[in-house]
């Protein structure tokens, strides 16, 4: 008798009431065990730009790591949806950036107020991620295939950041997925090796 695998828009489901249920006290703890063990044990660079993105959905925030990035003198961005099917952009970013709703309802830098840049360490939201360091988004596509242009122009490191229960043994792969480079948890920092 064969076993039910659970495709991709089941296990969406499952994890996004997973990472629903932290409660509260739990989801701020475990945020700031995130950034700071990102600010421990993340390689970086001073000068480098580092993306990271504004919290949706209860991700884990990342706005608190941001401004400490900021505070060592890195240079911090946010993703721009450009629109549908088209890679991410990266704009420069600070507490003070005017914003606008984006598409989805989300926060971005404004425009008229921010720069294009280029990123050297993208810290990704996600759903789920696996012990090879798959990942599993929403389902839009816009990470991989912004990944994927970033690859063609530079050097990067893809840093997903999450909760320790949206971990599972194993995300169904399709060829245009990209693999983490490392995921930080409230526990441990994950490094994956690249085929």
């Amino acid at each position: 008798m064969s076993v039910h695998q659970p495709d991709k828009k089941e296990l969406r489901t499952m994890l996004h009431q997973r990472r629903t249920a932290i409660s509260d006290a739990a989801r701020e703890a475990a945020t700031r065990a995130v950034a700071s063990r990102f600010l421990l044990e993340v390689p970086r660079a001073k000068g480098q730009v580092v993306a990271g993105y504004w919290p949706f959905r209860a991700e884990v925030d990342v706005r608190p790591l941001l401004q400490a990035l900021i505070g060592e003198e890195y240079t911090v961005a946010l993703p721009f949806i450009e629109g549908k099917a088209v890679p991410l952009t990266f704009r420069s970013w600070r507490p003070e950036t005017p914003m606008v709703e984006g598409m989805h309802g989300i926060l971005a830098p404004d425009p008229a107020h921010s720069d294009i840049v280029l990123p050297d360490i993208v810290i990704t939201p996600l759903l789920g991620f696996d012990e090879k360091g798959n990942r599993l988004g929403y389902g839009a596509g816009d990470y991989d295939r912004t990944f994927t242009a970033l690859s063609g122009k530079k050097r990067f490191l893809a840093v997903g950041v999450a909760f320790e229960p949206q971990k599972l043994e194993e995300i169904p792969v399709e060829p245009y997925d990209y693999q983490l480079d490392m995921v930080v948890t409230e526990k441990r920092l994950y490094v994956f090796e690249r085929p």
